[in-house]
């Protein structure tokens, strides 16, 4: 039987700042779809560095992204993501204290397979592993697969099921038998078995279905700021709450994304961004994106508006200014801040 060490502090559950920091998708090549040459190029040494790094600054999180297939065709750049199990125990075997999140598709990942994977980075990180769930709303990801993306409803159905076989291959001592729509199990069974409780979950849910599910089954709401405006800003990340207290009794955080653009002044800033967003921008990547999500009828499109500025699109699709994006830093900012991490 594998030793189980004392489970460490993991930062992304227990730290007591107000607002925690993460990084984000440097398993991959960053989350920019840009041809700018500053845009992130993904290496181990840069996650060794960057990982270190933010451990050292204090960061609570370090985040992967997940996806089978490119935004651009074979080869294209944004198809260049490490695998996040194997990514994760990398990261935690140089790091002593920062939080490791590995995205899974839940909808292509077996939860027989990913309670022993997600075991394996919690015992190499003495209790720092958790997983952000994502459900798979992108067809050729699915297809790679030999599947088409479900109906948003039966994507849930199959999340149930996953996440109740999850937690108890995670934390029970007897094997068991399950029979449900969407899996069939004899005698399962996961070793070795993980340090903490349960790892860290985080789930990205934008409908009312979403949000249900991220409320009643995860630790953590990942949301996307559909007004940057600071009311309308602390209303939505309270709504989220609010769900969770009364629906399921519990307390979730909130996180979010942010982009920074540093220089000397704002007209730097600006001409910056400008360059990086618009005039390199990769237009073809980010159409693909909003396609697909388009006909999945995700909601993604207004995210990808403010959250994701690197896309520069405004409201219908439509070349948008990037001056919003573009804000000079505040010290009253972090007074009306209503989330728990900022991800950049």
């Amino acid at each position: 039987m594998i030793d189980r060490p004392a489970a460490k502090s993991n930062p992304i559950r227990d730290s007591k700042n107000r607002v925690k920091l993460g990084v984000f998708a440097t398993n991959g090549n960053g989350a920019a779809f840009t041809f700018h040459p500053d845009r992130f190029r993904c290496s181990w040494d840069a996650n060794l560095r960057l990982a270190q790094k933010a451990e050292k600054l204090g960061f609570e999180g370090f985040v992967s992204a997940a996806h089978w297939k490119s935004f651009g065709g074979d080869d294209h750049y944004s198809g260049d993501l490490m695998e996040t199990f194997t990514w994760a125990g990398a990261v935690a075997a140089v790091t002593e204290r920062i939080g490791i999140i590995s995205t899974v598709h839940v909808t292509l990942n077996h939860p027989v397979f990913v309670a022993k994977a997600e075991a394996t980075v919690d015992l190499i990180s003495n209790g720092r592993a958790g997983m952000n769930l994502v459900l798979g709303w992108y067809p050729p990801d699915m297809q790679l697969f030999g599947y088409e993306v479900k109906e948003h409803s039966d994507r849930f159905e199959l999340a149930e099921e996953w996440i109740h076989i999850f937690d108890r291959l995670w934390s029970e001592r007897k094997s068991f038998d399950y029979q449900g729509k969407n899996y069939n199990l004899k005698a399962a069974f996961s070793q070795p078995h993980g340090v903490q409780v349960r790892p860290v979950l985080l789930n990205a849910g934008r409908s009312p279905r979403g949000r249900e599910f991220a409320a009643k089954h995860c630790d953590i709401a990942f949301v996307s700021a559909h007004n940057p405006e600071p009311k309308a800003l602390k209303k939505q990340v309270e709504d989220q709450r609010n769900e969770a207290r009364a629906k399921f009794g519990k307390e979730i955080q909130v996180w979010m994304s942010a982009y920074v653009v540093l220089k000397d002044t704002m007209r730097e800033a600006e001409a910056y961004a400008h360059d990086y967003i618009v005039t390199q921008g990769d237009d073809a990547a980010v159409q693909t994106i909003i396609n697909h999500n388009a006909a999945a009828g995700s909601g993604c499109e207004t995210r990808i508006r403010f959250e994701s500025w690197i896309c520069r699109l405004s409201a219908g699709g439509r070349r948008g200014s990037h001056r919003r994006a573009v804000r000079q830093p505040r010290r009253s900012r972090r007074r009306w801040l209503p989330v728990d991490l900022v991800r950049l």
